[in-house]
């Protein structure tokens, strides 16, 4: 009967260390990069867009908030991977950025776009908050670029048409 435990036993720690060690492949890496850069690119593009409405800015909230814990997850395996040393930080600090600003400047700005008429004082706000929001996401965005572009050659990764027009665009 020990036997028969011992060996259940045995096998079930074998399969649990096989499946923590399984690594991330270059492929699934490049993969969840695409993903992630689709996501957070659209969620700052509609945070430095004037045409965005409150209900729009309250809805990329509250995604962000749904997929926080998993893409913060999805980054410390990223991480584990040891595929790049810098981009799963970039993505660390942009999560890290709009937990920030969702703690202070974008509640007010989905206060002041709800509001039916703007003084001088909300535009102001407003347009400097458009402002650092976009020079916030390019600086990253160039970073991310430089980045990902080390990575797929480093890797013989075809690289994302989007990216390569982004690139061409940036640089």
């Amino acid at each position: 009967m020990k036997q028969i435990l011992l060996f259940f036993l045995g096998t079930a720690i074998l399969f649990v260390q096989l499946s923590c060690s399984k690594k991330m492949t270059a492929e699934q890496y490049h993969q969840h990069l695409l993903e992630l850069h689709t996501f957070y690119k659209n969620y700052f593009e509609a945070f430095s867009a004037s045409s965005s409405t409150s209900e729009e800015l309250e809805k990329w909230n509250t995604d962000f908030e749904s997929r926080k814990k998993s893409d913060l997850k999805l980054l410390k395996t990223m991480k584990a991977s040891g595929l790049d040393d810098e981009l799963h930080t970039i993505y660390e600090d942009i999560i890290t950025h709009i937990e920030y600003s969702n703690s202070h400047n974008h509640r007010e700005v989905i206060i002041i776009k709800k509001k039916e008429s703007k003084d001088l004082e909300d535009t102001s706000k407003l347009n400097r908050f458009y402002r650092d929001t976009t020079r916030y996401y390019r600086s990253k965005e160039e970073l991310f670029v430089e980045y990902y572009f080390k990575f797929i050659n480093r890797h013989h990764l075809n690289a994302d048409h989007s990216l390569l027009q982004l690139r061409e665009e940036l640089f």
